[in-house]
């Protein structure tokens, strides 16, 4: 069955050489200024492009939704999503975000990161 790719349309990769996704072996990490990780930063498919990368199983090369073959490997697509979402994987140390709640009480930032993880994962 071939996967609805629509979304590449919209994607920041959309003109780029392809080859920048797939570095030849040994390479397994991006620089943090390389073209691939520049374009998944900004890009507004991430979430459609790494859930179409596990659902295909393409973990043996290649940069998907701002994640290495071995990032993928190493998470489930739950963190994965996660991951694009807040910058942070989950059981890592929650990145800095608001202690307040909608109503503007404080919270602790675990509870307020445990929160963004569950709405990311209600998507």
């Amino acid at each position: 069955m071939i996967d609805d790719v629509e979304w590449l349309e919209r994607s920041a990769c959309k003109d780029m050489d392809i080859a920048e996704f797939f570095p030849p072996p040994p390479t397994i990490t991006f620089a943090p200024d390389a073209p691939a990780v520049l374009a998944c930063k900004r890009c507004p498919v991430r979430v459609q492009c790494i859930r179409h990368a596990y659902k295909l199983g393409l973990n043996g090369s290649g940069y998907f939704g701002g994640m290495t073959t071995n990032e993928r490997k190493e998470h489930s697509l739950e963190e994965a999503l996660v991951y694009i979402s807040t910058g942070t994987f989950p059981g890592d140390p929650p990145p800095s975000i608001s202690n307040r709640d909608s109503d503007g009480d404080s919270i602790s930032e675990t509870d307020a990161f445990d929160d963004l993880v569950q709405a990311v994962l209600a998507e």
